[in-house]
């Protein structure tokens, strides 16, 4: 951040007073911070001033790397599933089923990513072009300027104690699943079968904290809950992590909060502070319930990992 905010002070930009459009009006401001944290952050069309050269904006580096693990992602997906398809005696057009038989496919890719044995090489070839993706985004998430050369980038925070696993997918919640299954089993079996998943919390806490996950993914606001990003508000300010990150208003989480509180409580009655542990699950308990298509999961990943990296 201190090497954006000097380099603002050598920053501005072609007619700047004249200009209507926020980076003119930002690169033209008399604050060395708002130039420079606006050249790190806005492509700006004219160019600098005098002929200077803008460095890459965060917006432009973004768009151009999702771009390109998008086209490598559709180039791999496309020939896989074509393939996946004649193999099976399919036809790759015209098929009625083709958004079903794609899910199954994506499904599967998924399986096999997260170690299950999957006896089908067209989804073991495209399954390993995504293992190879994550693995680049991580790489690229710890040492930004390395092959990436990101001015004044730093790692994504956290990012240096992960290691990569090459089993890893992310795990999201899937609202339209836990939806569908209350529709189809009723609430009492979604409930149960969420507070069987728990590790650390039994009885009446389980279902008591089952109740609030199920409340908590249907209602938020920002897409499909992962289970770290779920895993994380109940265990950190609470009422904070549901508003700011999971889109709940507050009067929802407030209630919400109160209910995981008194659950957590619960299940760590009379043991000493150290011995308190954090919730955690069995995630095979509820596969059923996670999302778990491959093509859905990566662009949700590479996006928001490569939106931390620009803005590192």
């Amino acid at each position: 951040i201190a090497a954006i905010f000097e380099d603002g002070a050598e920053r501005g930009t072609e007619f700047g007073k004249q200009r209507f459009d926020r980076a003119g009006i930002n690169l033209s401001s008399d604050l060395d911070e708002v130039r420079g944290l606006s050249a790190a952050l806005m492509s700006d069309a004219l160019g600098g001033k005098k002929g200077e050269l803008v460095k890459e904006a965060a917006s432009v580096w973004k768009r151009m790397k999702t771009d390109g693990f998008m086209v490598a992602f559709y180039k791999s997906h496309n020939q896989h599933f074509n393939n996946f398809l004649r193999a099976e005696g399919i036809s790759t057009v015209g098929s009625s089923m083709k958004h079903q038989h794609r899910e199954r496919f994506n499904e599967m890719v998924t399986r096999y990513i997260r170690g299950e044995a999957i006896d089908n090489v067209h989804v073991k070839a495209h399954g390993d072009m995504l293992k190879d993706a994550y693995k680049r985004i991580l790489s690229m998430a710890k040492k930004p300027q390395g092959d990436e050369t990101i001015p004044n980038a730093v790692p994504v925070r956290g990012s240096e104690e992960v290691d990569f696993n090459e089993f890893y997918s992310p795990r999201h919640w899937s609202a339209a699943k836990i939806v569908q299954q209350i529709q189809q089993a009723g609430y009492t079996r979604v409930q149960h079968t969420i507070a069987g998943a728990f590790n650390n919390v039994e009885g009446e806490a389980a279902l008591e904290l089952a109740g609030a996950f199920i409340d908590i993914i249907t209602t938020a606001k920002k897409g499909n809950v992962n289970l770290p990003q779920l895993n994380k508000a109940i265990n950190e300010n609470i009422s904070e992590q549901l508003i700011n990150e999971l889109g709940l208003d507050a009067t929802k989480a407030a209630e919400i909060a109160k209910r995981i509180q008194k659950a957590i409580k619960e299940k760590d009655q009379g043991k000493t502070t150290r011995l308190k542990s954090r919730v955690d699950m069995d995630e095979n308990k509820i596969a059923d319930l996670l999302e778990n298509d491959s093509e859905l999961l990566f662009l949700n990943y590479s996006n928001t990992m490569l939106g931390h990296i620009a803005l590192a």
